[in-house]
């Protein structure tokens, strides 16, 4: 009788140690804003490029992309996703429109963002 008394306890902790893992809240208002890097590149001779990526994180856990690209003056490119996020301190989930699930490392110093993984490559975004 003891030695199942003893299992369901040990049991138990276990299970509620598990779940208040996967519950825990963080304070995402260290990401809440916008954060943007932009690429200037003037490198070719006929060509200029400017490419520009904002990540706005909101309160309510839902996130904007903005991607614009002009060359020569003229955009090329302006198109923004949505997603919402589960910021996790050092890691961020975002979920897509269409469901895609992505992974990335974050981590905030004072104005300064670095987001990505090493698989995708990373981004250094500055607060606006």
């Amino acid at each position: 009788m003891k030695k199942l008394l003893l299992l369901i306890i040990s049991l138990s902790l276990f299970a509620s140690s598990c779940t208040k893992e996967d519950t825990k809240t963080y304070d995402n208002s260290k990401i809440v804003g916008s954060w943007a890097e932009t690429i200037i590149e003037d490198d070719y001779e006929y060509v200029s490029s400017t490419s520009m990526l904002i990540w706005t994180f909101y309160a309510n856990n839902t996130a904007t992309e903005r991607i614009t690209l002009e060359m020569n003056g003229i955009t090329m490119v302006d198109k923004t996703l949505h997603f919402s996020y589960e910021y996790k301190g050092s890691t961020i989930k975002l979920t897509s429109e269409s469901g895609n699930i992505s992974e990335y490392e974050i981590s905030v110093s004072g104005n300064t963002m670095r987001l990505g993984n090493q698989e995708d490559g990373y981004f250094n975004l500055k607060k606006m």
